[in-house]
């Protein structure tokens, strides 16, 4: 619970937005950028300039959620959670999904919505246009949404797409009793992993992942000790 910066590496250029944020979200398809803080506003931003703010809190609070994670895609916002909140702002439509276990980590590439879920870091993969057609009810856990599982690790922390959309770059916290957080890749168009780098900061749980909007070789990796 502390400052939300947005550093962009092209010119150096690092700007504060909030003082009590909890989570920020970058549509590269628009170029918005979205604050979420910790009093449940949520707020839009075209550069600096505040295109629109939404008071969540009433409505969460009424669904028993804590959105701790969000998505934005053009007008569409995705809440996931164990309560899988889908909400429309053109039309203002709201719909809840239930959901087993727990996403902690999730991102949209392409036409996809993908989550990484708490404890078993299973990975999911979701058409948007499911969400679009389902009148009240998607098996979120569904064998045919899910395409993998990173092994030995249980808490995914972020998972971020590569500018080019190839590559799926996920940050996690192992299983209990252990130490060393990982990175893993997984390839888009085959939906598989390629690999997984453990204790790449030792004894460290990886927080965040940026990949480099300059450098295509290049991700920032974000880490905190256990």
């Amino acid at each position: 619970r502390g400052d939300l910066l947005f550093f962009s590496d092209e010119g150096n250029l690092l700007t504060h937005y909030s003082q009590k944020g909890i989570k920020a979200y970058y549509d590269p398809n628009t170029e918005l950028i979205y604050i979420l803080d910790i009093s449940c506003f949520l707020k839009c931003y075209k550069g600096s300039t505040l295109q629109w703010s939404v008071d969540l809190s009433s409505d969460m609070q009424q669904s028993n959620i804590i959105p701790l994670e969000f998505i934005a895609n053009d007008d569409v916002l995705y809440f996931p959670g164990r309560r899988f909140v889908v909400w429309n702002r053109n039309s203002d439509i709201r719909k809840t999904f239930i959901v087993n276990d727990e996403p902690q980590a999730s991102t949209i590439c392409g036409s996809y919505l993908y989550t990484v879920n708490y404890t078993t870091c299973d990975v999911y993969k979701y058409n948007l246009n499911v969400f679009k057609k389902a009148p009240d009810k998607v098996l979120m856990n569904d064998s045919q949404y899910r395409i993998l599982r990173i092994s030995n690790q249980c808490r995914p922390s972020e998972m971020k797409s590569t500018p080019d959309g190839k590559y799926l770059i996920i940050g996690t916290g192992p299983v209990y009793g252990q130490y060393g957080g990982a990175v893993s890749v997984i390839d888009v168009k085959k939906d598989k992993l390629l690999y997984t780098e453990y204790d790449i900061v030792p004894r460290h749980r990886v927080q965040s992942v940026e990949p480099s909007r300059v450098n295509t070789d290049c991700v920032w990796l974000g880490s905190m000790p256990y």
